[in-house]
């Protein structure tokens, strides 16, 4: 463009600095010319919008023609003058909508403390989980009734129960990801509208209807009084060594859990053929992980196949140590939904909204597990710590995990 006033028939001005700068790029000072200086700040505040990659979060949010602009101011471009327009209409909807939003979430607050409580189901063996719940309850004054069922095929069945009989008393469910399977079974409901799930970053993930608040990985842990560190597996080919045979316990692959979650990666990292000869080392197969892991730490067996490695805090004093070997760990997220009827929803909304917030998820960080919104913490557990920089190996989607129980029944027959 050049010097002089504007064309109003021509693309508009974005900058994001000061009308000057705009006249210095050729722009006169006119009501052609736009500075984005506030308008910019105003986005980022409204909108929490931080990165002009994150292009989907202004277009799901905002509209495509606010996702293009705000892409512009943030990389100095210029955009048609009316897709300018209909953007700051969009800023403005979207600031008022905020505001709304804002004041129709005190009333969720104030529905969930007149529901005087919230039921959550999880599977056994996390410590995390009833810390954030004792949180949750100093913060609003709602008890939390924590059901801890044995396993995650326990969690899928006690809500599968519910739902079949009409009998419901379960409000929310916090498991590992592959609990994402029950959506096709009509059993949780959309989570719309919690304020915090724009701050999930990859690769936490959120579908509608269940969204990850924390990420761990899933590999193996030694009895390190027994297993030596010269030992110790540097690669999963190493446990295929007769020195391993009949000395491991592994967490049952062929059910919904942290084995079928590893077992489903090394299928895809190792192949068939290396999990047969895993097999054949004369496993001992358990579907109790926390047992299990306990029981190597006690010296029964001298690994654990399968562990869900934040379970190493409940081993601190005891030899035991996690151990991810070269090839990677699998990638598991923890997530959350809201089931469906549940008895007490706003409570239950509130409780998935928390665990996204800032301090919970700096708590979660300082417990060794990986935040879904990005956060670290320097205070994680000696036992936790080689855990926080691994390789990861993949991860298993809810279609995969029917298809990967059919191949481990095969070759655990």
């Amino acid at each position: 463009m050049g010097d002089g006033a504007a064309n109003p028939d021509q693309e508009l001005a974005v900058v994001s600095t000061t009308t000057g700068e705009a006249r210095k790029a050729g722009f006169a000072k006119s009501a052609n010319v736009v500075t984005f200086e506030g308008v910019a700040a105003a986005m980022r505040k409204a909108l929490r919008f931080e990165n002009h990659k994150e292009f989907r979060y202004e277009r799901d949010r905002g509209g495509m023609d606010m996702a293009i602009a705000v892409a512009c101011v943030k990389s100095g471009r210029t955009v048609p003058v009316q897709w300018f327009i209909a953007s700051i209409l969009t800023l403005f909807g979207a600031s008022a909508a905020l505001a709304q939003s804002t004041e129709a979430w005190d009333t969720v607050i104030a529905a969930a403390k007149k529901e005087g409580q919230v039921v959550a189901y999880i599977p056994a063996g996390s410590n995390v989980t009833p810390e954030v719940m004792k949180r949750f309850e100093a913060k609003y004054g709602i008890p939390v009734n924590l059901v801890r069922l044995p396993s995650p095929p326990a969690v899928r069945e006690r809500i599968r129960t519910e739902q079949a009989s009409g009998h419901y008393i379960g409000d929310v469910v916090m498991s590992g990801s592959t609990i994402r399977t029950i959506v096709g079974l009509g059993q949780v409901q959309k989570h719309l509208g919690l304020p915090n799930l724009a701050q999930i970053k990859a690769p936490g993930t959120d579908d509608g209807y269940f969204f990850g608040w924390a990420l761990l990985p899933h590999a193996m842990m030694v009895n390190t009084t027994l297993v030596p560190e010269s030992d110790r597996p540097r690669s999963w080919n190493d446990l295929l060594d007769p020195k391993w045979r009949g000395k491991m316990i592994a967490d049952d692959p062929r059910a919904p859990g942290p084995g079928n979650v590893l077992w489903a990666v090394l299928l895809d990292v190792m192949g068939r053929p290396y999990l047969e000869k895993l097999a054949a080392q004369n496993l001992t197969l358990t579907g109790d992980a926390p047992l299990a892991a306990r029981r190597v730490a006690q010296g029964e067996f001298s690994a654990l196949i399968g562990l869900n490695m934040t379970l190493l805090y409940n081993l601190q004093g005891l030899p035991a140590q996690g151990v991810i070997p070269a090839e990677g760990a699998s990638l598991v997220e923890n997530v959350a939904s809201l089931l469906k009827n549940a008895p007490h929803p706003n409570a239950g909304r509130l409780l998935l909204n928390y665990l996204l917030e800032e301090d919970t998820q700096k708590f979660i960080a300082s417990q060794g597990l990986w935040s879904s919104t990005g956060m670290k913490s320097d205070e994680v557990p000696a036992i936790l710590k080689n855990i926080q920089t691994v390789k990861w190996a993949g991860a298993v989607t809810p279609e995969q995990v029917d298809p990967a129980i059919a191949i481990f029944k095969e070759i655990l027959k």
